[in-house]
């Protein structure tokens, strides 16, 4: 017969798999810097750096998208976020594409408010 177990026993399991959990991925904690940039142009940004992990991430944004579509031309911001991607120099868009893959290369665009 199997008995129901103590709720003070799984407690106890609750707490040592939390102490092994917590000891297992707790790695050297460190603060990261973050820096203020400004651009001869005037646009702010924050420089982010943690060479733990060997990647580059560059995220941005600004005023525009949708909202600001022409009356007389909705989707034109859906229409240039589309092609961003679509080539570059004398890439077209698969040789361009393929070049992404090759370096491990990761884009995504999009226009919404």
């Amino acid at each position: 017969m199997i008995r129901p177990l103590s709720i003070h026993w799984a407690r106890r399991a609750t707490a040592a798999f939390l102490l092994i959990a917590t000891a297992a991925f707790t790695g050297q904690a460190h603060a990261i810097d973050i820096q203020p940039v400004v651009s001869p142009g005037g646009i702010k940004a924050w420089l982010v750096r943690d060479t733990s992990v060997p990647m580059l991430s560059i995220e941005f944004s600004f005023r525009g998208g949708r909202t600001y579509d022409p009356a007389n031309k909705a989707g034109l911001s859906g229409l240039l976020s589309g092609l961003l991607d679509e080539g570059a120099g004398s890439l077209d868009s698969r040789a361009f594409q393929a070049a992404l893959q090759n370096h491990s290369i990761k884009m995504n665009f999009s226009s919404g408010r």
